[in-house]
């Protein structure tokens, strides 16, 4: 049988690595799980995707300062961002 969940995150914070770079990112985050429970003779799935609502901070280390350092978010950080966030559920 088939399913869609959805759950909004608000205020959520994720810290993470990102080629060779320390990230610290907080921010609204909605999650949508769609499966298949399966059957008797078939295998059940569930695929997770999780989508960026807001952003409210995302930071970046820097070494020199030993402080962190506010950044812009673009397309790529926010592709990691998302998978990051979906691989800790």
């Amino acid at each position: 049988m088939a399913y869609h969940n959805s759950e909004e995150y608000t205020d959520e914070e994720l810290e993470f690595t990102y080629e060779g770079n320390d990230y610290w990112w907080q921010g609204d985050i909605e999650v949508n799980e769609e499966g298949d429970n399966g059957d008797w003779d078939t295998q059940g799935y569930s695929e997770l995707e999780a989508s960026i609502t807001y952003t409210h901070r995302l930071c970046i280390f820097n070494v020199e300062n030993a402080d962190w350092v506010t950044i812009k978010i673009n397309d790529e950080l926010k592709q990691v961002i998302e998978q990051e966030f979906a691989k800790k559920l």
